[in-house]
């Protein structure tokens, strides 16, 4: 019995063909790496949904996967990567390590209202939410799988060529959206839009003050500032509590937009940025 257990075992991981495993720290990358190399991998992500990159730390089950990976695509700056990089490169020695924000314009961190002191924590990690920036992730994504894989490198060339036309069209389409209006600034209670803002023309406002919930006078500074400018947007991610940009949007009479940096589909996120946004910023100029 036991040496038939034995060949049934062995006959059915023989009709299992399994795909190599790429794995890569958030869900957005998932998407964009599924854009370039199709069903080709299985994709691991280190960091679950509804989680933050800045605090994470990996579960055994994620160990254990890094072990059958073929090749790990950081996003560049997060603070898990900071931490946890060392530690999941020596788990796979024979995992090559990508960074996808290699050629990016690195941006510093902001965490300050206008004409006050520049407490910046280092170099803002959130190149995923421009599309300009992600244009050069997807390069990055595909020069990678082309070094992996070179018999396929004309898959994924053609899907490369594909993705970045659509990219693209979201850009031009943000542009178009955006033009004409009169106010530019909004608030943010995490600054996560520092690349998105700069490629067109806005100006977030971060509610946090140095990385924590924003002091009694920082909020009186803010609701000021939002008096004296006319700004009523306020953006908050789905994962922080909701109640503090209640209280603002009250004093402000502003609206609150609800934006998930971390979602899996990066396009639906990306123009759900924008049309919230739009209609925000452009109901403003109508007052």
């Amino acid at each position: 019995m036991l040496v038939l257990a034995l060949i049934c075992g062995c006959n059915n991981n023989s009709g299992i063909e399994r795909k190599p495993v790429i794995t890569v720290s958030i869900m957005p990358q998932k998407y964009l790496v599924q854009q370039i190399a199709g069903n080709k991998y299985d994709i691991n992500v280190m960091i679950p949904a509804g989680v933050s990159p800045a605090t994470y730390d990996p579960s055994p089950g994620n160990l254990k996967q890094l072990s059958k990976s073929l090749a790990y695509f950081r996003i560049g700056l997060i603070g898990f990567e900071n931490n946890w990089m060392k530690k999941i490169a020596s788990v796979n020695k024979s995992m090559q390590v990508f960074d996808l924000s290699s050629g990016i314009g690195i941006i510093k961190s902001e965490h300050h209202l206008p004409g006050t002191k520049d407490h910046g924590h280092g170099c803002d990690p959130h190149t995923w939410l421009s599309p300009k920036a992600v244009k050069i992730i997807c390069y990055n994504i595909y020069d990678a799988l082309k070094s992996l894989d070179p018999a396929d490198s004309m898959f994924y060339e053609h899907n490369y060529i594909k993705f970045a036309e659509d990219i693209d069209s979201i850009d031009m389409m943000i542009k178009e959206s955006f033009s004409g209006l009169q106010q530019r600034k909004f608030f943010i209670y995490h600054p996560a839009l520092t690349y998105y803002a700069k490629d067109y023309q806005l100006e977030q406002i971060s509610v946090e003050k140095e990385g924590k919930s924003p002091s009694p006078v920082h909020l009186k500074q803010i609701i000021n500032l939002a008096k004296e400018e006319n700004i009523n947007a306020i953006l908050i991610q789905e994962q922080f509590d909701i109640e503090n940009a209640k209280m603002l949007a009250r004093e402000i009479g502003g609206n609150i937009i609800k934006i998930n940096p971390l979602d899996e589909n990066w396009t639906d996120q990306i123009l759900h940025i924008t049309y919230e946004l739009k209609s925000a910023l452009g109901s403003e100029v109508n007052k």
